[in-house]
């Protein structure tokens, strides 16, 4: 398995993007404070609290990416700190960190993990075993009846009308197989 394919599957499973632009968001306004610039805007605090928020969000953006269960807290930590950046780090780096720190705490905190690929084949599984064995059980009204079974996606299907659609295709008009 090559490099790409083992990133990507690493990306896939956690908030990847998210935490990227926080990261961003952390060096840029890092790098604004440290500025030599004559221009350089200094509003509130510029002691501790000037080094502080970008280093926190900084740990909130590489916590996103090995911490992806703890996600809530670290997005919502990263929205804060980028909207503290404005008053404590050259107005939130020119603008430009705090719209990278909004933007991937708002990215992180929407992240959902995907379903796992084996825990849908298995239910796949279950779910058709189940099937065989309602249709067999004796009672030929209950498998006859319109009923509707969770899909292993999250979907509803529609049984009976599914069997009915089949037995149309196969020819049976009255249903009886």
């Amino acid at each position: 398995m090559g490099f790409r394919r083992s990133f990507r599957r690493w990306r896939r499973t956690r908030p990847f993007w998210g935490g990227l632009f926080v990261v961003a968001s952390a060096v840029w306004i890092f790098l604004t404070v440290k500025a030599p610039l004559p221009v350089v805007v200094h509003v509130g605090v510029q002691g501790l609290a000037g080094f502080l928020v970008p280093i926190v969000m900084l740990l909130c953006g590489i916590l996103l990416w090995y911490s992806p269960a703890n996600r809530t807290f670290y997005s919502v930590l990263a929205l804060v700190m980028a909207l503290v950046s404005w008053v404590t780090s050259n107005l939130g780096g020119f603008l430009v960190g705090l719209l990278l720190g909004v933007v991937g705490g708002c990215l992180a905190f929407s992240w959902q993990p995907g379903p796992a690929p084996s825990s849908a084949t298995g239910a796949q599984a279950a779910q058709g075993q189940r099937g065989g064995e309602q249709e067999h059980a004796g009672g030929g009204e209950q498998a006859d009846t319109e009923e509707q079974v969770a899909a292993p996606q999250g979907r509803w299907r529609d049984v009976g009308r599914e069997r009915a659609v089949e037995d149309q295709v196969a020819g049976r008009e009255d249903g009886a197989g």
